[in-house]
């Protein structure tokens, strides 16, 4: 998972979107996204494991500001593949939803990619 992981943060970082994983650690500048990891239960025969990762976005100037991150990490992610360590990675966007915040000049936007990892030998 620690490639995997290194994966997106490089690739978000060449398209200069503000990503973290797990929390924000850095002093606040809007727009910022935070990502976080959800593993199936499900290992198959060919070492094959699958999961999510979601990407919640936050922007205090517009929706749309939101909106267009997302179209350039779908872009990005549309059919990724890569290979790391002896492993096979494919990470593929899947959709993106707005989020109400209850604050008004707040957005949220949560975005989610499908990853499957196969395991080398």
């Amino acid at each position: 998972m620690v490639d995997l992981l290194a994966i997106i943060d490089e690739e978000l970082e060449k398209a200069e979107i503000p990503y973290q994983f797990s929390e924000w650690k850095s002093a606040v500048k809007y727009p910022y996204f935070v990502g976080s990891y959800d593993e199936s239960n499900s290992y198959f025969e060919n070492n094959q494991i699958e999961g999510t990762i979601n990407i919640d976005g936050w922007s205090r100037k517009s929706f749309s500001e939101l909106i267009e991150i997302s179209e350039k990490i779908r872009e990005i992610f549309s059919d990724f593949q890569c290979t790391r360590n002896g492993n096979v990675y494919w990470i593929r966007y899947n959709n993106s939803m707005p989020v109400p915040t209850g604050v008004e000049d707040l957005m949220k936007i949560t975005i989610t990619l499908y990853v499957t990892e196969w395991k080398g030998d």
